[in-house]
């Protein structure tokens, strides 16, 4: 509840939401008529910002009229952070300069998102009510946490945008700038951030930077749900035994929540990949064609009692 007494599910519905991706121009830009379909399907109050490295492919805006997802749900904003190049590593370190565009800043609550990941209705709160209740449990404007063992802020990244910008917006223009730099000199970026998972480390510095006690309140903590199902970890077709470490830890863990977006997604997706409207985007994109039908693969498996022997050993 809030201090008039109103819940946060009233809260969120009043303010403006946002769910965002960066997308290169690669084979990834195949998933953005996928995202925008799961997201809008999770979180209908949401609005789905998509920012492109270039020019969209016409057939992205195709693909999302014949699903019948209305213009007025979406915006994708084309050659977006051209100046930092067209490189994967820049299109995932641009994220945090979203907030930035005046367009991001219009929303209350901002949830910067992985375009490969395809979000899935929740049995409880929503994806933003979760967050918002992250956040005030620590008592700072972002919900996110610190990988174990490393200096790193995961790739989700929910930030109450006022808030959030009142502290950081100094560091994330001098973050745009640097970026730029690099674009010219690429040797910059490694000197400054040699870890792996360089993109993440880029966050928790900038966060850091600005605020030290923030990144306190996010080594406490475990929440970081992905939201939905991860469509990247099924890369080459499953078979029983020969699955990534991520997916095979959640059927020994017996991850409740897993296994609610598997079986959430499933059956739409399948139905997606079905539906006459997609086959061109698949016949274009057919690396995101072969992910998913991956993962079909792997549900299908995984639902008839193929991996049950890994909840034996």
């Amino acid at each position: 509840m809030d201090r008039d007494g109103n819940s946060l599910a009233d809260q969120a519905g009043r303010e403006k939401l946002a769910l965002a991706v960066v997308v290169n121009k690669s084979w990834y830009e195949g998933y953005v008529p996928l995202f925008v379909h799961f997201a809008k399907r999770a979180c209908p109050h949401a609005h789905v910002l998509v920012y492109v490295m270039g020019t969209p492919d016409p057939l992205v805006s195709e693909t999302l009229d014949k699903l019948g997802i209305t213009p007025e749900s979406y915006t994708i904003q084309s050659d977006f952070r051209l100046e930092y190049g067209n490189s994967a590593l820049a299109a995932k370190t641009s994220r945090w300069t979203l907030p930035l565009c005046p367009i991001a800043q219009s929303y209350d609550q901002l949830y910067v998102g992985d375009i490969d990941i395809l979000l899935c209705r929740e049995t409880g709160d929503s994806l933003f009510v979760q967050h918002q209740l992250h956040a005030e449990r620590l008592g700072i404007p972002i919900s996110n946490k610190v990988r174990v063992g490393s200096r790193r802020l995961t790739g989700l990244h929910y930030v109450q945008t006022a808030r959030y910008l009142e502290s950081v917006l100094p560091a994330i223009e001098d973050l745009h700038q640097f970026l730029i730099d690099c674009q010219h000199n690429p040797q910059l970026f490694s000197e400054k951030y040699s870890e792996p998972g360089a993109d993440e480390n880029v966050l928790y510095q900038l966060v850091e930077s600005s605020e030290p006690e923030w990144i306190e309140q996010l080594s406490q903590t475990s929440f970081r749900p992905h939201h939905g199902v991860h469509i990247g970890l099924f890369r080459s077709t499953p078979k029983p035994g020969e699955i990534g470490k991520a997916v095979e830890s959640s059927i020994l863990d017996r991850n409740e929540s897993a296994f609610h977006y598997w079986n959430d997604c499933a059956p739409e997706l399948l139905r997606l990949f079905e539906h006459e409207s997609t086959l061109p985007l698949f016949d274009a994109y057919p690396r995101v064609k072969a992910a998913c039908h991956s993962f079909l693969v792997f549900y299908r498996d995984w639902h008839n009692g193929a991996y049950q022997r890994l909840l034996a050993s």
